[in-house]
C-alpha cells in the first residue's frame, strides 16, 4: 500500500504496462496483480475498463513496441489486415481460434484476393503474423468471457458497496459448489530423464460439494455432498455425517 500512496499519477506507458500484466495473468486475481503491483485496486480496475482508449492514444503517441511491430507488415500486408479483423471478431465472441484455423482462413483470403499461388501460409508466416500483432497461445478458463467486464467493475464500484452497506458482514453470505475428484491420480509424476511418461485413463468418479460461508468468517455452513447413489454401501450402519448428503445421478 506504501508504493500506492507515492505514486501521484501513472504515465501512459505505465499504464499500458498494468494492462499487459493483467492480461498475461489472467488466471491471477486483479486485487493480487493491483497488490503485486502496488497500485490500489480500483485504480487497476479503472485502467482495464479504459483499455482499449488507453492503448489507442499510447500507440498514436508512437511509444508502444506493439505498435511498431504492427507497423512492420509483412509481404502480404492487405492479406494480414483483413485476417486480422477476422481474428479480432472470432475472438469477440470467445471462440478459440488455432494457428492451423489461421492458416486455412488466410488461404480463403488469399484465393479471394487473387494471390493464392504466391501466398503458401507456411509455418514460418504463421509465426511472423502471430509476433506482429502480439498473438499468443493462452488456455482457455472458466467461463468468466461470458459476462461484460464493464459492466461488472460498473456494478462492484457502484452498486454493491451501496447495497453491502446496508448490512452486517455477519449476514451476507457466499455459496458455491465444487467437484471432488476422490480417485484421480495427480497429473504430474517425477520420473528419469530416459524414461517415458505416459499416463493411464483418469477416474471421472467425483462428488459435488456445496460449500459456503459468512463474510466476516464467523458462520461457516455445513458443507453439503451430493454423490449418485442414495444409499451407497459405504453408508451402512452409519447414522450420523459431519456434512450434509444428497443424491442425484449426475451429481
Amino acid at each position: 500500500m506504501k508504493a500506492s500512496r507515492t505514486r501521484k499519477s501513472l504515465s501512459l506507458k505505465e499504464k499500458v504496462g498494468i494492462i499487459k500484466e493483467v492480461r498475461d495473468n489472467q488466471h491471477e486475481s486483479r486485487v493480487s496483480v493491483a497488490q503485486r503491483l502496488g497500485i490500489p485496486i480500483t485504480t487497476l480496475n479503472t485502467i482495464w475498463t479504459k483499455r482499449q482508449e488507453i492503448e489507442k492514444s499510447y500507440a498514436e503517441a508512437g511509444g508502444s513496441s506493439l505498435k511498431r511491430k504492427r507497423l512492420q507488415d509483412g509481404k502480404f500486408a492487405d492479406l494480414e489486415r483483413a485476417l486480422l479483423v477476422w481474428f479480432q471478431n472470432i475472438r469477440a465472441n470467445n471462440t478459440s481460434v488455432t494457428g492451423s484455423t489461421i492458416q486455412e482462413k488466410a488461404l480463403e483470403l488469399a484465393q479471394k484476393m487473387n494471390i493464392s499461388p504466391e501466398f503458401k501460409a507456411s509455418l514460418g508466416w504463421l509465426q511472423g503474423f502471430r509476433d506482429r500483432h502480439d498473438i499468443v497461445a493462452k488456455a482457455v478458463c472458466g467461463e468468466s468471457n461470458a459476462v461484460d467486464d464493464t459492466t461488472v467493475e460498473h456494478f462492484k464500484e457502484n452498486v454493491l458497496p451501496g447495497i453491502i452497506q446496508r448490512f452486517d458482514l455477519k449476514v451476507i453470505y457466499n455459496v458455491d459448489e465444487t467437484a471432488l475428484f476422490y480417485e484421480m491420480l495427480p497429473s504430474k509424476t517425477l520420473a528419469q530423464k530416459a524414461e517415458p511418461c505416459h499416463g493411464g485413463k483418469k477416474s471421472k468418479q467425483r462428488l459435488t460439494v456445496l460449500l459456503g460461508a459468512n463474510a466476516d468468517g464467523t458462520d461457516k455452513l455445513r458443507p453439503l455432498i451430493i454423490g449418485k447413489f442414495k444409499k451407497p454401501r459405504c453408508f451402512k450402519n452409519i447414522k450420523n455425517f459431519p456434512t450434509g448428503y444428497k443424491a442425484n445421478k449426475k451429481a
